[in-house]
């Protein structure tokens, strides 16, 4: 007698389940290799942006002094 190719009905269903939660946990695993979560998350870093101070003068429009940068 000849082997199926296709196991039966009950038997592909497991074995099409197993193949599903096993990619699902590679997929997980490897999303989780990718984007870390760390363990410890130190303080949260401030977002510095630096802006011109408000100018009287509408018409100006000349860059910020580098002093006004490094405050």
């Amino acid at each position: 007698m000849s082997k199926r190719p296709k196991p039966s009905g009950a038997q592909g269903r497991k074995k099409r389940r197993e193949e599903e939660e096993k990619r699902k946990k590679d997929r997980d695993a490897l999303l989780k290799y990718l984007n870390p979560v760390p363990a410890n998350p130190g303080p949260p870093v401030a977002d510095i942006s630096i802006s011109a101070p408000p100018s009287d003068s509408a018409s100006s429009t000349s860059l910020p002094s580098t002093s006004a940068m490094f405050l």
